[in-house]
């Protein structure tokens, strides 16, 4: 379940996967290689989403993953925030 802390750790690192992996395990406790991929693939939904080139089906099933796989409200919105941001390169 991706949780709020868990984005926060992503962003801290930007999104940089190999620069978390080499952080001490204590400093990715709590955070998983799947937790990653789920926030990158997640992130990506929703910059793509986004750009209003998405079909309607595309951001249904982005909008289904994110109540799926995220642990509640607030986490949802910053994924949304950091995936703003994102989109905003």
């Amino acid at each position: 379940m991706i949780t709020a802390e868990k984005i926060r750790t992503y962003a801290a690192f930007a999104g940089d996967a190999d620069a978390w992996a080499r952080q001490p395990a204590r400093r990715r406790a709590g955070m998983t290689d799947a937790d990653w991929r789920s926030i990158d693939e997640l992130l990506s939904g929703l910059v793509s989403a986004g750009t209003g080139l998405a079909s309607a089906a595309f951001r249904q099933r982005i909008e289904a993953l994110l109540m799926g796989e995220v642990a509640d409200e607030a986490a949802r919105e910053a994924l949304r925030e950091l995936a703003m941001r994102s989109g905003a390169r």
